[in-house]
């Protein structure tokens, strides 16, 4: 530059009021030196000029070649954006305007669509509270809130608190003291935990734990446990609903379709628990158990002391068997103990109505007024068991015997006889009448050919009733006439017994 282009920019900048020093330079129309701080110190003396510098369109920006590390700072209007942009040394960054900026007191001219607070990169954003992390937005979308305040039933508690009456913390959810927790309520969305862990049917008010379709008020996928020995069980409705004592309390049911009505089985198909006041329940005073099948209580359990139970499904019985073959089939031993039995006792029928009693093992099988022999006297032989009486024409003392104050037949002791033995007794016989007594006759004979000729003659005899008797032979000796009959003897061989009688 030769000297008078020298002398040309002096005067002018004198003229536009600018100021030089040896590092700085303050253009003004006063004449004030620059700040000391600032390389370029530019001030209006009217207060009413600013400063151009250079406006450009958003593609011009975009088009400037070759900027790198060394051109971080160079700024430009935007006069596409309306804004201020920044070269940072590898990208243009616009300048933040007063309408980009969240303000302390709240902005105005919002749009939802594009305004927002976040960042524009993965990067996350993080709320503080006296420089400490309280609220962070990760990248990928999740929420973490730091706060472990435990939440309660009272306000200003937890780690969220929502219109001061639902906090949370880490690992509850509490609404305010008596006041209940609505989940999905009024819009019919269903509720699930844990995959079908549980699920909550809105649309029908069912409630399924393990499994995500219940079919019933609550389904249930699985065994239902319990902590204790003392519970886990199905509650009645006897406190919750009032008496129930003639109700159905079903515990159970083969399917939907097969449940009770309130006081009557309908076609149920289960087991329940009431009481003998229900009406399809027979007998009195008793709680119990049921088992019904197309609408029947066949099988009843009564509980009470004292309680009736039944079964009556027609079928056979079976204990210590699979397969009974009768009403009642009992495999193995069977034990009575009431009606006080002594051992050798047995069950009898007393009336028709079949009711039955023990009776002493001498009752035996027989009939009352049965006559049977007694060998009473062969060693080893017990006594006559109770029930039971010898013929020897005693008379019955024995209140519990029909045939108290009867005489018994006299069969064992002496019995008057046309041969003068008393000491034999009598032998039985049948006839259409019992109690018929036939006295010991001698049997008659008449001569009937008279022959003197002496011993071993043959003759024959007529009896009483007319039959021929032939004499064998005969011979007489002293005082004593004795006959050879052929082919009768005047007694046959016996062993005597004792004739003894049931009388009870």
């Amino acid at each position: 530059m030769n000297k008078f282009l020298q002398k040309t920019v002096v005067i002018t900048l004198l003229l536009w009021g600018v100021t030089l020093s040896a590092q700085n330079v303050g253009i003004n129309g006063t004449g004030a030196t620059p700040n000391s701080y600032a390389m370029l110190d530019i001030a209006s003396s009217t207060n009413n000029k600013g400063i151009l510098i250079p406006r450009l369109t958003t593609g011009q920006r975009s088009g400037i070649a070759g900027l790198g590390a060394t051109e971080e700072g160079l700024t430009v209007y935007d006069e596409t954006t309306n804004s201020y942009w920044l070269w940072d040394g590898a990208q243009w960054v616009q300048f933040m305007m007063s309408g980009d900026a969240w303000g302390l007191t709240g902005n105005s001219g919002t749009n939802p669509g594009t305004n927002f607070i976040g960042t524009t990169d993965a990067q996350d954003w993080v709320i503080r509270t006296n420089n400490t992390p309280r609220v962070r937005v990760y990248s990928n979308g999740r929420t973490e809130i730091f706060s472990t305040t435990d939440a309660t039933g009272t306000a200003n508690t937890g780690s969220l608190e929502i219109a001061n009456s639902l906090r949370i913390d880490g690992n509850e959810i509490i609404t305010n003291t008596n006041t209940p927790l609505y989940l999905q309520n009024d819009n019919n969305g269903d509720l699930i935990v844990d995959l079908n862990t549980l699920m909550v049917d809105a649309s029908t008010n069912r409630v399924g734990i393990g499994t995500t379709v219940p079919t019933d008020e609550l389904t249930v996928a699985g065994w239902v446990g319990r902590t204790a020995h003392n519970n886990g069980g199905l509650v009645g409705s006897y406190n919750s609903v009032g008496a129930n004592s003639a109700q159905s309390n079903p515990i159970y049911v083969i399917g939907s379709s097969y449940k009770p009505n309130v006081a009557t089985l309908n076609n149920m198909y289960g087991v329940g628990y009431t009481n003998t006041n229900a009406s399809f329940i027979n007998g009195a005073g008793s709680w119990g158990l049921y088992v019904a099948a197309d609408g029947d209580a066949r099988i009843w359990l009564g509980a009470s002391a004292g309680g009736e139970s039944y079964f009556n499904t027609g079928g056979n019985f079976g204990l210590n068997t699979n397969a009974p073959t009768r009403t009642l089939d009992v495999n193995g031993t069977v034990r009575i103990r009431g009606g006080g039995p002594t051992a050798g006792d047995f069950l009898m029928c007393q009336d028709g109505a079949g009711n039955a009693t023990w009776s002493a093992a001498g009752y035996g099988m027989v009939p009352i007024g049965s006559i049977i022999g007694w060998h009473g006297n062969m060693a080893g032989v017990p006594g006559l068991p109770a029930g039971w009486y010898e013929c020897n024409g005693q008379t019955v003392t024995d209140a519990a015997s029909p045939m108290n104050g009867s005489a018994v037949p006299n069969l064992n002791n002496a019995t008057t006889s046309e041969s003068g033995d008393a000491s034999r007794g009598r032998f039985l016989r049948g006839n259409t009448t019992s109690g018929w007594y036939q006295v010991d006759q001698a049997n008659n004979l008449d001569w009937v050919n008279n022959d003197d000729s002496g011993n071993g003659d043959t003759n024959d005899f007529l009896d009483d009733d007319g039959t021929v008797i032939t004499i064998r032979s005969y011979n007489t000796s002293g005082d004593r006439f004795q006959l050879n009959v052929d082919g009768y003897e005047t007694r046959v061989s016996n062993m005597t017994v004792r004739w003894i009688i049931r009388i009870k």
